[in-house]
């Protein structure tokens, strides 16, 4: 199937949602070979990630990923993601998680354990003495209380097997550079999800509805900049209740001035996690800590914790205020003692 499906592709034909789960089948169970698998995402790359794709791309992954944890409340949980996560600059969704979990929102998010895989957020926590791989009962109540989900998956899945060497050989972003964010184990009913193009915010909103996120939020700065801007405009899309809302939000409409974006830079992971560290511990005002509030404030009003994208300004800056953060960062790495 997937040498007829590479043709089709490259005679521009239009290929059926029946075709393109098969062949995202056969290369999960490696039965394509890597030329087949490559061949297949240069081809398909023309595409620019069509909502029928990605999709498919997704549910099919999601079926390989057999160690699916589930949360008792799902409804009460969030995962912060950004596709094109970035070393350059500090790690935004590492303190929305720290953030949303001190809210008594559980964040989700996980690396697999692969060489081959990166996940910046893991190397600042263990620059912060928080060791992810310790060995943890994932389904443990001590583990859940935590509100911290992250995890490590084993670099024996099929999709560590088969398609991140293809992946990580192609010179270019492809169908698998999206699905290899979007394979969370834990059935988490809330998302927050930055893009770096703001003509995909539509349609990974229309993704979210169907993946069944009950809840989700799309975002995308100015300047390719895959979450809240801190120095202009971000297109946003809500999805909930099978609709979705489009509008622009600015810094100024939420009460902050405007930074460049050179102002959240980092040098390195050590820097990463000291400017993490000062942010929580309420040290720190600048451009960092104005970008963390946006983006958690997202994050709370979209999970319900907020009944505006104000009031979760106001609630991030009072956890972070009252010590809550603090708080529960001492937890955490008490956990991973």
């Amino acid at each position: 199937m997937i040498n007829e499906v590479i043709n089709s592709l490259l005679e521009q034909k239009e290929i059926d949602e029946v075709n393109v789960r098969e062949v995202f089948e056969e290369i999960f169970s490696g039965l394509a070979n890597e030329i087949q698998t490559a061949s297949f995402l240069t081809a398909l790359n023309k595409l620019n990630f069509s909502e029928n794709i990605l999709f498919n791309a997704i549910n099919v992954s999601k079926t390989f990923i057999k160690n699916k944890i589930n949360l008792s409340d799902a409804k009460n949980s969030i995962e912060n993601l950004a596709l094109n996560q970035s070393k350059k600059y500090i790690d935004i969704s590492l303190i929305q998680d720290l953030i949303c979990s001190s809210a008594d929102l559980c964040a989700c998010r996980y690396s697999f354990n692969s060489s081959l895989c990166f996940n910046i957020s893991f190397d600042i926590l263990s620059e912060l003495n928080i060791n992810l791989k310790k060995d943890v009962d994932y389904n443990s109540d001590e583990f859940e209380k935590l509100n911290f989900s992250y995890i490590y998956l084993p670099n024996n899945t099929p999709y560590c097997k088969y398609v991140e060497p293809v992946r990580l050989k192609l010179p270019f972003d492809n169908v698998f550079s999206v699905v290899s964010k979007m394979l969370n184990p834990f059935l988490s009913k809330n998302l927050y999800l930055g893009v770096c193009d703001k003509n995909l915010v539509n349609i990974f909103a229309q993704v979210a509805l169907k993946l069944n996120k009950e809840n989700s939020i799309i975002v995308s700065g100015d300047n390719s900049f895959p979450y809240v801007s801190p120095c202009n405009d971000t297109y946003i899309a809500e999805a909930w209740k099978n609709k979705i809302f489009t509008y622009v939000v600015n810094p100024k409409l939420l009460g902050f001035e405007c930074f460049d974006l050179s102002e959240i830079e980092c040098e390195n992971v050590n820097q990463n996690a000291q400017d993490i560290l000062e942010i929580i511990q309420n040290k720190q005002k600048g451009a960092k800590y104005v970008v963390a509030i946006l983006n958690s404030a997202l994050s709370l009003y979209i999970s319900k914790k907020a009944d505006s994208i104000v009031d979760g300004v106001n609630l991030a800056k009072s956890l972070i205020e009252k010590g809550l953060v603090m708080e529960k960062f001492n937890q955490i790495k008490n956990f991973y003692s």
